[in-house]
């Protein structure tokens, strides 16, 4: 089985533009993702697939595999669909390029989710969320699960609403941004057009749901620290120098 991470990454990100390429802790956020995507022995092969010849330049110093997009497109995961059309690969894993503190681990549940039934389309992760300032940060997109462990729903929102404590975890799902396709069915995925929850919540993972596809999801204890803005970056500093230690 031939298992290709692709790492899609855009300049103009609306939240914190050119998150890419801020410096934290030494290096730029894309080269901590693809260091850390690196270290996933799963992954035969790691591309980053851009539209900007600044984020180019900046996989090429790193010495990574770069795809330029020729295409338009209205989210991530269509530019990896882009990336591997014509690449070998029986698994297509997408990371999200803001996931700075990114565990191999994570890679590995989602693509085992992704595999281990031939219905599934999509595989990924969650971890609980033990706080109610984490249940309503939007920043934080939280899914539902059916009792076979398949996403019901992703949103912004805080879902379940009305769950009780903070102590009933399993009922409160953060998501973690990493996606394990089958390649049939990203392909699938980016002949579709983006559909009316997708464009809603903003959330490109809903688009499968709409048409039907199956995402099977895995639950694990690592906490998912993304860079959604600068207030973010003195917790990830703090959190890589702990790792360095």
């Amino acid at each position: 089985m031939i298992t290709v991470g692709v790492i899609p990454v855009r300049f103009d990100s609306k939240r914190l533009p050119g998150k890419a390429l801020l410096k934290i802790a030494g290096k730029t956020v894309l080269q901590h993702v693809y260091e850390r995507a690196s270290m996933c022995s799963l992954l035969d092969r790691i591309i980053i697939a851009t539209d900007d010849s600044r984020i180019a330049d900046c996989a090429n110093g790193i010495s990574a595999e770069c795809f330029l997009s020729q295409s338009p497109h209205s989210c991530g995961t269509e530019r990896v669909a882009e990336a591997v059309r014509h690449k070998k690969a029986d698994v297509v894993v997408n990371i999200q390029g803001d996931e700075v503190l990114l565990q191999p681990r994570v890679i590995e549940l989602a693509v085992s989710a992704a595999i281990e039934d031939r219905r599934v389309d999509c595989g990924t992760v969650c971890h609980p969320i033990n706080s109610l300032r984490e249940f309503n940060d939007e920043n934080l997109v939280k899914v539902v699960l059916d009792d076979k462990g398949r996403a019901l729903y992703f949103s912004r929102s805080p879902i379940p609403n009305g769950s009780p404590e903070p102590s009933r975890a399993p009922l409160r799902l953060g998501h973690i941004g990493v996606y394990a396709f089958r390649k049939q069915s990203i392909l699938r995925f980016a002949k579709l057009e983006p559909t009316p929850l997708e464009r809603t919540e903003r959330l490109e993972q809903l688009r499968l749901l709409e048409s039907g596809m199956v995402i099977n999801v895995r639950l694990t204890k690592v906490k998912n620290v993304s860079l959604n803005s600068e207030r973010d970056i003195p917790a990830i500093e703090r959190l890589i120098r702990l790792e360095r230690r």
